[in-house]
């Protein structure tokens, strides 16, 4: 086998076998395991390992090299002898306890359940008892604390099925409650089934993943019920010291949160409290969800620290007068940012709204230009917004466009990619709060209505807010009539403010 060649950095690398040199001066083996029989070697938290490194206990390099190919020889031998044996996912004890359980407490299977007498399920306990002590003494099994995981999740599961019969506590429940890190995952797949079921985009899911997998190679095999203040407490403490954009590093998916720790940790430019406080808020949201389930024992520990990081929490403001013409005087250098800003001022819709918009959602109705807002969010978000005057260069535009094409192609149809270009030009005009935001075009929409002395109920039907969020009374507020839809956007006006600004140059 030819072994390849060493890079400048001191690592090998071969088509099998690899020999990096550590950061201590000595070498490693390294050796990527194939994916069709990855699940022959489980990780702590679960999922397939996709490397194994072992140490090579030395410092020669020739020495390393030799090393590293008879090992590539055996574990290519190990994966083929893997390939040709059979493999059937065994329970975990948790799962299997649940499982044994159940069955126990169902009695004799050719006899429906609510059919059963009480002796009949005693005896057929007796039954299961007597099957798994021919089992123990078959392997010669002398000792209850040294049972294999498999059949000490069985006699418990019996044990707990005889209490219940008999109208007692289950001893051995707690023992065998999930972890955090399978709670959740299955927390993650009720939300996006929720999600599916109510018609909304599952894509929110790439980003509770990382903050759930990140305490959950924290916390290891501790439950719910194990879980405190405490560990929490020392979590936030690492968390916040992290690189900002440790997640977009390579090969970070492939890492423990201790790997993470080493090498992410302690850095300059930290996160941000924002995005602790959205991974606290995540973890905060499982616990509740678990603690509907009977798997919390105490208050939730995440909560009392969501409150520490209150600059995240802080309420969207308006932007002022003077603040929009420093924002669009001189105009801004993205032609599509200088025209999603004016479309956000005179209409209230949502970053993601006009990121989405396409040529053809500008028509005609009753004979009055509008908007139609399409959204996989709630249906409140789904809306006609009549057009305001100040938007007629929009509609002279659409007649020379393709009507199935994005308005702002530059934003991907992306609404993170409006608001991330935004804040790069706000910040180059010198606004560096969080407080004001792409977002806070709404509130200055609201505000400016409110002057007019526009209902706060036509306010909210303008812009498209969920019936949740309407208020008591408010949640069957029929459509408003188009006629006052087209008043009430004409009534948004700026008049401090220079009309220039508002006249955006087309391309």
């Amino acid at each position: 086998m030819r072994l390849g060649r060493v890079s400048r950095r001191g690592t090998y690398c071969g088509p099998w076998d690899t020999c990096k040199k550590r950061a201590g001066g000595g070498f490693a083996f390294n050796i990527k395991i194939p994916n069709d029989i990855a699940h022959h070697f489980p990780a702590k938290t679960g999922r397939p390992k996709s490397h194994i490194t072992l140490g090579l206990g030395t410092r020669d390099y020739q020495l390393a090299l030799k090393k590293a190919k008879a090992m590539a020889l055996r574990w290519k031998a190990e994966f083929s002898r893997l390939r040709e044996q059979p493999y059937s996912d065994p329970l975990s004890p948790d799962r299997l306890y649940e499982e044994s359980l159940t069955a126990y407490l169902a009695g004799p299977n050719e006899v429906a359940a609510e059919d059963k007498t009480l002796e009949e399920r005693q005896a057929a306990l007796k039954q299961e008892a007597l099957a798994l002590q021919q089992e123990i003494d078959r392997r010669e099994l002398e000792s209850y604390d040294r049972l294999p995981p498999d059949l000490k999740a069985r006699l418990d599961a019996l044990e707990d099925a005889r209490r219940s019969l008999r109208g007692q506590v289950p001893k051995n429940a707690e023992a065998y409650e999930p972890n955090f890190g399978t709670l959740g995952e299955s927390w993650l797949e009720y939300w996006e089934k929720m999600a599916r079921s109510a018609g909304r985009s599952t894509q929110t899911a790439q980003q509770y993943a990382p903050a759930i997998r990140l305490f959950a190679d924290f916390i290891g095999p501790k439950t719910m019920r194990q879980i405190t203040r405490e560990d929490v407490s020392y979590y936030v403490d690492i968390l916040q010291t992290f690189d900002r954009n440790w997640g977009r590093s390579r090969g970070v998916s492939q890492l423990n949160f201790w790997d993470l720790k080493t090498r992410f940790a302690h850095a300059e430019n930290r996160l941000t409290d924002r995005v602790v406080r959205q991974h606290l808020r995540i973890l905060s949201t499982i616990w509740t969800w678990a603690d509907g389930q009977g798997l919390c024992a105490s208050h939730n520990p995440f909560h009392g620290f969501l409150s520490h990081f209150h600059n995240a929490g802080l309420p969207q403001l308006a932007w002022r007068d003077q603040d929009i013409a420093t924002l669009l005087s001189p105009p801004p250098a993205s032609l599509a940012l200088h025209g999603a800003i004016i479309l956000a001022l005179f209409s209230g819709l949502r970053a993601m709204e006009i990121a989405a918009l396409r040529w053809q959602d500008l028509q005609w109705v009753d004979d009055t230009p509008v908007l139609h807002i399409r959204s996989l969010k709630p249906k409140a978000h789904e809306r006609i917004v009549p057009l305001h005057p100040r938007l007629q260069w929009l509609w002279e535009q659409a007649s020379r466009q393709k009507q199935d094409a994005l308005i702002w192609p530059e934003f991907s149809g992306k609404g993170a990619v409006l608001s991330k270009t935004f804040g790069g030009h706000k910040r180059g005009r010198g606004f560096v709060s969080r407080q004001r935001s792409f977002q806070s075009f709404r509130k200055t929409v609201t505000e400016a209505l409110q002057k007019q002395h526009i209902s706060s109920d036509e306010i909210r039907y303008i812009l498209g807010l969920s019936p949740q969020s309407l208020g008591a009374g408010l949640s069957s507020m029929p459509p408003l009539p188009l006629a006052r839809c087209h008043e009430t956007i004409q009534a948004i006006d700026y008049p401090d403010i220079d009309p220039a600004c508002f006249r955006p140059k087309l391309g």
